[in-house]
């Protein structure tokens, strides 16, 4: 009898839990999804924007969460996997257009360094460590 208590005890508990999870999920956004005006302000911070520039900028980012979330896939066939080179090839095109935009809409100097920033905040490709073992 002991032991039915614990286990009904132990299921209650965890299933509170697992409530309060979805719960917490329901309504807030991911830690990694900025918002427009975010990105601006941070873009101010870092390249000291003046206040057309963090207009158009806050516009121009606007604009670019509105074409992301319109080109979302919306899950197609099941095991139906998305073309690799494709994609590349539509987020080197989509880079060249958020580069020929971003210079419009800074100074030279501010370019160059949001440039640097944009590279050096790029995706960190692991190190192949088959690669770098020596054999014997």
């Amino acid at each position: 009898m002991k032991k039915f208590v614990m286990a009904a005890l132990l299921l209650a508990s965890v299933a509170g839990f697992a409530q309060d999870k979805k719960e917490l999920k329901e309504g807030h956004k991911p830690k990694t999804e900025i918002t427009p005006d975010e990105q601006a302000k941070n873009l101010t911070k870092e390249l000291g924007l003046n206040d057309k520039q963090q207009a158009k900028v806050k516009a121009f980012y606007t604009e670019e969460q509105k074409k992301r979330e319109s080109n979302k896939p919306e899950g197609g066939k099941k095991g139906e996997k998305p073309d690799a080179t494709a994609m590349e090839a539509k987020m080197k095109e989509e880079q060249a257009a958020t580069d020929k935009k971003m210079k419009g809409i800074l100074t030279d100097e501010q370019y160059t360094k949001w440039k640097s920033n944009q590279k050096n905040q790029g995706p960190k490709k692991p190190v192949d460590k088959k690669a770098d073992t020596k054999r014997s």
